[in-house]
């Protein structure tokens, strides 16, 4: 809808969800996060602040015609 009226008309963004891992401190392993709301370890409850994977963006393809 936003592309629509312009040179981009037709254009497809496809975003691929990373999972959240962060490291906890209290069992010294990553973990990764069942969801994104609370930032705690899913095995001990730990407040988690060290975020591993899951704050990346890639641009993987872009296709011109």
């Amino acid at each position: 809808m936003a592309s629509q009226d312009t040179p981009l008309e037709g254009s497809q963004l496809v975003i691929e969800e990373v999972p959240v891992v962060v490291f906890c401190s209290q069992c010294q392993a990553e973990r990764t996060l069942d969801s994104i709301q609370m930032f705690c370890c899913p095995a001990c409850g730990t407040p988690c602040g060290d975020l591993r994977h899951g704050k990346e963006l890639e641009v993987v393809a872009l296709e011109v015609e």
